[in-house]
């Protein structure tokens, strides 16, 4: 008996032995990683340090780094008439959840908002802009493509910008101001890292990805206690931080006039730099513009509002649209898809939502009297409901206007009701 258990021990080391050698033999992917060698599509190992993934181009003594597209550079090429190349990624999918509130997907809205703005820079002569996803959420086929043809590329990509951070970016302090996020599933980090590099292959000029917030708390079906918009860029110690603030910058410029700021302690700058969210360029994975643009909170009422929701999302990417012309320099000749409008009913203080409040709210704001009594938009939103706000605004509106809505039914101050002769003022005025 001791006899075989001796043999079958001499068998297992040989069998053990013989496996060594054969994974050593093979330099299996998981060893190389790490070691600073990367394996191209034909089989070959090749010293990452003197490669140029990344758009980082090392040597033997220095290190020299691509510089990122700078504002200047893209105003060049709209002067030149060279299209400027724009991706747009709706955030999440049926596996990565996202938010959820009230039966409300965020992964939907995001994807409604993305087409919305899509549809708006299609209409430039100058811009070439695509969206990560179909209409239902799914990613499109020419990604799912690029995805299956390059995915050992893609691991190793994302391996080697961890290398690439540590080696290269030495000197980079820590970020202070970086945000705490719950870490992506692998399926969904390596999709990520996956858009990063066509970004990169493809020579992207400017990626924004879309999503709506949420925040930890007890009871998911109840409302939290923030809200407003807040946009995450690189930092600006990555190549292309400073130049993705200035893009955020535009964008965040006209998305204030309908939305609030964030309420979120960590995001009351609006504006985030962060080094470790893989959307922005986690590990210095993206190269030239890049921002993730959260639109408020999920549980705000514009969301909600089943009346309003749509022409809400559809301002939103307006506002956004208008940002990105702002930061390409270009003019913009409207300045709200709220207005113009005609309105042909009474409105009086309630509940309810509906376009016609909402566009009223748009136009008391244009006449500089909503928010009402030097009220912020996080006091007093736009979210087309008729309430305190409303009616002191509408009540402003008409004794700005007294002679044509007030003097003929022989007031001498506002009612806050929006009658005939108010409704007349407004058609005028926002109408046309």
């Amino acid at each position: 008996m001791r006899k075989i258990i001796i043999l079958i021990i001499i068998i297992t080391l040989a069998i053990l032995i013989v496996i060594f050698f054969i994974i050593n033999k093979k330099e299996p992917i998981n060893s190389l990683i790490g070691t600073g060698a990367i394996i191209s599509p034909t089989g070959n190992v090749i010293d990452w340090e003197k490669s140029s993934i990344l758009g980082v181009q090392f040597d033997d003594q220095n290190l020299l780094v691509q510089d990122t597209v700078s504002s200047k550079t893209l105003v060049d090429l709209m002067a030149e008439e060279k299209p400027i190349k724009i991706l747009i990624v709706p955030g999440h999918d049926e596996k990565s959840g996202g938010s959820e509130f009230s039966g409300i997907a965020e992964r939907k809205l995001n994807v409604q908002l993305a087409y919305y703005l899509i549809d708006l820079l299609k209409e430039e002569n100058n811009i070439t802009a695509d969206v990560v996803k179909n209409k239902d959420g799914t990613y499109a086929d020419w990604f799912n493509q690029y995805l299956e043809e390059n995915k050992l590329e893609i691991i190793l990509f994302k391996e080697n910008s961890r290398k690439i951070m540590e080696k290269t970016f030495k000197d980079i302090s820590p970020s202070l101001n970086s945000f705490i996020f719950n870490n992506a599933p692998e399926e969904t980090s390596l999709n990520l890292y996956a858009i990063n590099k066509y970004i990169d292959d493809h020579q992207i000029d400017i990626v924004l990805h879309i999503h709506f917030n949420d925040h930890p708390r007890k009871n998911y079906n109840s409302k939290g206690k923030y809200s407003g918009f807040s946009i995450f860029v690189p930092d600006s110690q990555f190549l292309n931080g400073e130049e993705s603030k200035n893009f955020a910058l535009a964008i965040k410029n006209h998305l204030e006039t309908i939305i609030p700021k964030s309420t979120h302690p960590l995001e009351s700058r609006v504006i985030i730099e962060d080094q470790k969210l893989i959307a922005i360029g986690a590990n210095v994975s993206r190269q030239n513009v890049s921002a993730l643009i959260e639109y408020g909170y999920i549980y705000e009422s514009q969301i909600l509002s089943k009346n309003i929701r749509d022409v809400f999302l559809k301002e939103l990417a307006f506002q956004t649209y208008l940002g990105i012309r702002e930061y390409l320099r270009k003019e913009n000749n409207q300045d709200t898809t709220l207005l113009p409008h005609t309105w042909d009913k009474n409105m009086k203080k309630g509940k309810g939502s509906s376009e016609d409040v909402l566009s009223l709210q748009m136009a008391l704001k244009q006449e500089s009297l909503f928010p009402p009594n030097n009220k912020s938009l996080q006091e007093c939103a736009l979210d087309g409901i008729f309430g305190n706000c409303t009616n002191q605004a509408v009540i402003d509106f008409q004794e700005k206007y007294k002679d044509e809505t007030l003097e003929p039914l022989g007031y001498k101050k506002g009612t806050g009701f929006v009658d005939s002769l108010t409704i007349s003022k407004l058609n005028e005025l926002y109408s046309q």
